[in-house]
């Protein structure tokens, strides 16, 4: 299992295509890959599955 907690802070969209990529190639490579975001961009680019606990 491999964790990234905001992968993406600071990052431009070009890097941040980048990142999803290689969040997407882990994925198809087998890994288990668990995304810590606020980057909903991000999310729509790479999710199969959402967990929000932003419900206050």
């Amino acid at each position: 299992m491999l964790i990234f907690d905001e992968p993406t802070s600071g990052l431009d969209l070009v890097h941040m295509k980048q990142v999803a990529e290689l969040l997407r190639t882990l994925a198809r490579d087998g890994k288990v890959v668990l995304v810590i975001t606020h980057d909903t961009e991000l999310v729509r680019e790479v999710a199969d599955r959402v967990v929000d606990f932003d419900k206050a």
